[in-house]
């Protein structure tokens, strides 16, 4: 079939059916992307990289058939460092329909969820000067996020274990991407 791959461009409107496992649907969150991007590429820039945001890396339009499909590349940060994940949890603050279901976690590295961290009963130790960056961190991120009013956003946690010590990666996650 015809393929063809185009980086999406603010003045590109033009969008039609999506299948249901690219992470954009058309219209609306294409647009809503491309209103916050800019602002999105300062913001990262003015705080020299050190926010917990999604690190977006391009947006595309695919073209197959005649029938447009659009996804966005995004860093796995969870993955850049070469640490192996042995457990993940997508938090929302919400215990409302906030457990993995049975067959996500039958998944060789299941994403968990709000539930699954409470009955695992994590807890989350992040010392001195570190967490005193962590925090300063959200906090100024949850400000960027609120003067783009957007309110819906998750934090994704993954850890490492080392032995005894777990290492833990926070990032948050503007709107939903996963189901």
């Amino acid at each position: 079939s015809d393929v063809e791959i185009t980086p999406v461009r603010k003045k590109d409107k033009k969008s039609s059916g999506i299948n249901a496992e690219w992470p954009l649907r058309p219209g609306e969150e294409v647009e809503f992307m491309h209103s916050i991007l800019n602002d999105y590429h300062a913001y990262v820039v003015e705080r020299g990289g050190k926010v917990l945001l999604p690190q977006y890396l391009a947006m595309y339009r695919i073209t197959v058939s005649g029938v447009e499909h659009y996804m966005i590349i995004m860093r796995n940060v969870l993955a850049s460092n070469g640490l192996r994940i042995h457990k993940q949890y997508h938090l929302k603050g919400s215990t409302v329909d906030r457990e993995a279901t049975d067959k996500d976690k039958s998944k060789t590295n299941p994403r968990l969820k709000d539930l699954d961290f409470l009955k695992d009963d994590i807890k989350i130790h992040i010392g001195g000067d570190k967490k005193k960056e962590v925090l300063e961190i959200l906090d100024s991120d949850v400000k960027f996020l609120s003067q783009l009013k957007i309110m819906d956003y998750s934090i994704l946690l993954g850890i490492h274990n080392i032995a005894q010590v777990d290492i833990i990666f926070v990032i948050i996650i503007p709107f939903e991407i996963w189901n």
